[in-house]
């Protein structure tokens, strides 16, 4: 949009963009930090817009946000805090309001009130499924759940290629496992397509962030079996509750998926064995290589590999893993095609990474 200013000269004003929501595209910090200003300035003209409200609500979060954590910091939430305050004296009935109420409380069913009116107001807005989903988790209402993953599924709002990859995530895991997860696209798809298809219904699935409300970890906890480090280890260090619940569970079948940050697993990487798009915990020495080779190539769907996601990128760690093997054994033309796929998978800066490791794999063999 093209302005004359005070001197007659022309400038140019920024518009701001819709803020997309992390889990699909996280962007820089200073973009966030941008858009929070572009979206506080469209407020300061009008009080009464519940869009430019969420948008600067999802900028200010997602601000906080990295590749590896989605923590907010107490000053970060009292910011949050005030933010909905003011949205819910200028928009207190949109769509808009009660979700970021929700949201902005952390899973807390005390809350839910805010939830449920944001979806009767808009019932086909599929960004609030996920809460939805996890809601009724959290509070053992399968039958809930389940309606809600068929009500996703039908949307078609997630796309194959990320289905696909859940899918594959499942196979990486072995019959009757624990698999941890850490975001929504690592998640609900699964959920999703235990539910809504019957994959994998063997499979117990924990999301960390739920997680870290203790009545749902107790009453998850105790559902599988497992003994329980201290809760609150699980807010203020990751790493030493994994490396606790390890060691209070041996010969528990436990996996990650490769969405979980290296930071809450690092005190047990040594142990860490990958069998696909997951890794296995294992305190003994684990021969993974036969397991990764037929989840591979029996197990895995591949037909929509290429269909852009941002979960594909994490398939090039087992890949490099696989064409080292491939190499070992003289099977040259499998080496080639995973090489040439798992380039594939990747662009700029990630794909640079990846042909490295590719060069160093051809050095040590």
């Amino acid at each position: 949009l093209m302005l004359v200013n005070a001197q007659g000269q022309s400038a140019i004003k920024h518009e701001p963009d819709p803020v997309i929501d992390a889990s699909k595209e996280l962007k820089a910090k200073s973009y966030y930090s941008g858009q929070k200003r572009l979206w506080s300035e469209l407020l300061n003209e009008s009080k009464k817009d519940p869009v430019a409200w969420y948008n600067l609500y999802k900028a200010v979060r997602f601000e906080s946000y990295t590749a590896t954590s989605k923590d907010i910091g107490l000053l970060k939430q009292k910011e949050l805090d005030e933010l909905v305050e003011e949205m819910g004296e200028a928009v207190s009935s949109s769509f808009e309001y009660n979700y970021v109420k929700y949201w902005n409380g952390g899973h807390n069913a005390n809350l839910f009130q805010y939830l449920e009116k944001a979806y009767r107001a808009d019932p086909k807005r599929t960004d609030i499924y996920d809460d939805l989903i996890a809601h009724y988790e959290m509070q053992g209402q399968p039958e809930k759940k389940k309606e809600f993953c068929a009500k996703w599924k039908t949307s078609g709002e997630i796309g194959q290629g990320v289905y696909e990859y859940n899918y594959n995530v499942l196979a990486s895991v072995e019959k009757g496992g624990i698999l941890f997860t850490n975001g929504e696209y690592d998640t609900y798809p699964a959920w999703i397509l235990q539910e809504s298809e019957g994959t994998r219904k063997d499979i117990s699935i924990l999301n960390i962030d739920l997680l870290m409300d203790d009545a749902y970890m107790e009453k998850k906890f105790s559902e599988l079996g497992l003994a329980k480090p201290e809760n609150a280890l699980l807010k203020r260090d990751k790493a030493g509750f994994f490396e606790a619940l390890t060691k209070l569970n041996p010969g528990k079948p436990l996996y990650f998926g490769l969405t979980v940050s290296p930071e809450y697993t690092k005190s047990i990487r040594g142990k860490l064995y990958f069998t696909g798009l997951a890794v296995k915990y294992s305190e003994k020495d684990f021969d993974n290589m036969p397991l990764l080779l037929a989840n591979w190539e029996n197990n895995f769907k591949k037909d929509n590999l290429f269909l852009y996601s941002n979960l594909r990128a994490n398939y090039t760690a087992p890949m490099l893993l696989l064409y080292k093997r491939y190499l070992e054994t003289g099977e040259k033309e499998k080496a080639a095609k995973v090489k040439e796929q798992a380039l594939k998978l990747t662009t700029g800066e990630q794909r640079r990474k990846a042909e490295e490791l590719f060069k160093s794999k051809e050095k040590a063999g």
